[in-house]
């Protein structure tokens, strides 16, 4: 099965987000203002949704489900203990569009479980390089000047535009490419794409201990082919207050490409944000107008 971001610990979905695929989650869900999920959410634990938050699917939870009667579930509610309303709402007067179950039985299909990815050396038909010398291709590429230090053998733990980075809003993945930019590999305890253009005529696997995207850095198809680019923490154990990626406003993926986000941390996306993204994270918060598509 397709799945959009499947959630190791807790969710939080504020304002403008829309997903159009599934959620799951092992912790605690909650969905506010105009959070959006088209298909089903699944969770361990406790769903909490108010204002004017909707599911176009079923719901399964293992504990309480809290609603306001302002939201909207298309599908089903199967609830392990209790289905209450925030406003004292009855429940048959709540938007529920099919069925309330209460104390069920809840199978959750495939409980989420966070898989985690190690750092690879290799893979097949793939090149590997370093962040730096990531960096210093991209520079000589984009015709740096001399002095910039994305020329040096320590380029910094940011690819900006800048005449002091790679001198241009574009890098070109010409080949499918893995980069490791760990800080022991290069001393960044986090690395940023800032207002940059990833050009793809391959795949990009980007490893890191910490991974933002900023400034409306877009990854594009550059020869119509579909693409993939693979940004990932390595890890195996949940922990949510390390290894974050974080996707600013403006972030975008064109129709070929597609995002897949591996983290043990916590996957942060702030709007306006549009994107074709799949995830295995291990906590996920989502912010402001952002669209996340997985079809």
């Amino acid at each position: 099965m397709i799945r959009l971001v499947v959630v190791d610990g807790d969710v939080t979905c504020t304002s403008e987000v829309h997903i159009t695929g599934s959620l799951k989650a092992t912790g605690d869900i909650y969905l506010t203002n105009d959070c959006t999920i088209d298909g089903d959410v699944s969770t361990a634990k406790k769903l909490t949704m108010n204002s004017k938050a909707k599911i176009g699917g079923n719901v399964n939870a293992g504990g309480a489900v809290i609603l306001q009667k302002t939201v909207r579930i298309a599908g089903n509610v199967i609830c392990g203990v209790s289905v209450s309303s925030i406003d004292g709402t009855s429940l048959d007067k709540l938007k529920v569009d099919g069925t309330i179950a209460q104390n069920a039985v809840v199978v959750l299909d495939s409980s989420p479980k966070f898989e985690g990815a190690q750092f690879a050396t290799s893979k097949t038909g793939f090149s590997s390089k370093t962040w730096s010398a990531w960096l210093n291709a991209t520079a000589q590429s984009n015709s740096a000047p001399s002095w910039s230090p994305a020329l040096t053998p320590k380029p910094g733990c940011v690819m900006a535009p800048s005449s002091a980075s790679v001198n241009g809003p574009v890098v070109a993945i010409s080949q499918d490419t893995i980069v490791d930019a760990r800080r022991t590999t290069t001393g960044c305890s986090s690395v940023k794409l800032q207002g940059m253009t990833v050009s793809l005529s391959g795949d990009l696997v980007l490893y890191a201990d910490s991974i933002e995207a900023l400034s409306g850095t877009k990854f594009n198809s550059a020869d119509g082919q579909q693409h993939s680019v693979d940004l990932v923490v390595p890890g195996s154990s949940v922990a949510c207050q390390e290894g974050a990626i974080t996707l600013a406003s403006n972030t975008a993926t064109d129709s070929k490409t597609t995002l897949k986000v591996v983290t043990p941390g916590t996957l942060s996306i702030n709007g306006p944000t549009t994107i074709n993204a799949r995830g295995d994270v291990g906590c996920f918060k989502a912010t402001g107008a952002v669209t996340v598509h997985n079809e």
